[in-house]
């Protein structure tokens, strides 16, 4: 399903029904965001070439990212327990900039997300207001329940690991053609599987351990791999959030390597819209 991209204006006036607005907020932003699999944050140390197959592994995949500096999407979200469907249109300029437009059944608008590394602002269609702050760790925490930041979080939306890990900071072993690999942090444990074959991450996952408890944040399982540029993208994935409580299926209908000169990633809401300051 392709998507015209509304502005704020069109939004505001085709929002005539009303759905379960924070559930679905929280599920479709968090599962738009992670609807890839798997690049670096600009802050993160890659892995070298000449180490060993593992490492150079990671560098293979990083460079196949470099492929596609743009991107334009749409597909849809199926979110578990709430029997809704939500279809999303996207646009990710780079690591600077990206923009995503959310429509629920019937056409119903339920919202826009604009942001640059510097702030976000998003139009929540369903109650008529924006909310904007900065894109940091606790800013998103509040509004998606999800401990991200901006370079994790656009990595995530061009379908690219949230950071590669440094040469000698995980464990790794390969079966059946897949590299698992393990990744301990002082709070969290993430694991992603590589198809060495394809040069595609098939699953990935992250669990918080600075509790009584592992925690799992989120899990992703990718299937149905298209080439994009000369880079491999999934085209379906599983999301589960927060140990499971929230579960969204993915699809990727369309999938582009450039945005068109008359789109942009500017989310503009007008003056009179009410604002709030996460």
């Amino acid at each position: 399903m392709g998507l015209a991209t509304p502005n704020v204006q069109e939004l505001q006036a085709e929002t005539m029904m009303k759905i379960p607005t924070l559930p679905v907020l929280c599920a479709a932003l968090a599962a738009a965001l992670l609807i890839g699999g798997c690049s670096a944050s600009t802050q993160t140390t890659s892995a070298t070439a000449g180490g060993t197959a593992a490492d150079s592994l990671l560098v293979r995949l990083r460079q196949s990212y470099a492929s596609t500096p743009d991107l334009a999407l749409n597909g849809d979200m199926k979110i578990s327990g709430l029997g809704v469907t939500v279809w999303y249109d996207a646009l990710v300029r780079s690591r600077d900039s990206l923009k995503v437009n959310l429509v629920g059944p019937f056409g119903v608008p339920v919202g826009a997300l604009g942001s640059t590394r510097s702030s976000f602002v998003f139009f929540n269609a369903q109650e008529g207001e924006a909310v904007e702050g900065i894109p940091d760790r606790k800013t998103f925490g509040k509004l998606m329940q999800l401990d991200m930041e901006y370079d994790q979080m656009i990595s995530m939306f061009r379908g690219e690991l949230p950071q590669f890990p440094a040469a000698g900071t995980y464990t790794a072993e390969a079966r059946d053609g897949i590299m698992h690999y393990t990744v301990h942090t002082p709070n969290h444990v993430e694991t992603f599987a590589v198809n060495m074959e394809k040069l595609a991450v098939e699953s990935y996952a992250r669990s918080r351990t600075d509790g009584a408890a592992e925690s799992e944040e989120f899990s992703i399982a990718f299937k149905d791999f298209r080439r994009v540029g000369n880079r491999m993208f999934a085209m379906k994935a599983s999301v589960s959030i927060a140990n499971g409580e929230r579960k969204v299926a993915v699809t990727v209908e369309k999938v582009r390597d450039r945005i068109d000169s008359d789109r942009s990633c500017a989310l503009v809401v007008p003056a009179d819209v009410p604002r709030k300051r996460l």
